[in-house]
Formats: C-alpha cells, sequence, structure tokens
C-alpha cells in the first residue's frame, strides 16, 4: 500500500495493484481497475516516486524470501532430509 492525501487533505492508503491509469488536470486523478477516480494533492510525479518504492521493496521482499528458501533447502539436502 502507499500512502497519498485526498484533495481534502485527508491522508489514505492505496492498493498499488488497483491502478489503472493517473493523470495531472492540474489535480492528480488517479483512475482504478473498478473506474472509481480519486483526486490526490500529489502531482503525478510524487505518485510515481511511491509505487516504484512500493514495488522495489517488493521485489527486495520476494528476493529475500527466494534466498531463504534457497538457504532451506540447502540445508534440508545436507541433513538428508531433501
Amino acid at each position: 500500500m502507499i500512502m497519498l492525501n485526498r484533495l481534502n487533505g485527508a491522508p489514505f492508503f492505496l492498493n498499488p495493484h488497483h491502478i489503472e491509469q493517473m493523470e495531472e488536470t492540474p489535480d492528480t486523478i488517479i483512475t482504478l481497475d473498478n473506474g472509481k477516480k480519486i483526486i490526490v494533492r500529489e502531482k503525478s510525479r510524487e505518485v510515481i516516486e511511491k509505487l516504484c518504492t512500493f514495488w522495489r521493496i517488493l521485489s527486495n521482499l520476494n528476493l529475500k524470501i527466494d534466498m531463504l528458501l534457497d538457504s532451506a533447502g540447502k540445508t534440508a539436502e545436507i541433513d538428508g532430509k531433501k
């Protein structure tokens, strides 16, 4: 989830998986995959930076999980459990 602010200043969390498109007119309007539109205070560049951070963290987490699973598998092989 990324934290954004509605036009009235109220903060909320948005699931990036549901973003279909974004435009600035000059307000930033995010359209979700269900057609709902949300106007946010952040400029589109700020939203993109937050999205990039989100995906980077998610990617690193997946990499760490894969490394842990690989390590656990090698340990199991050494112990004769695999």
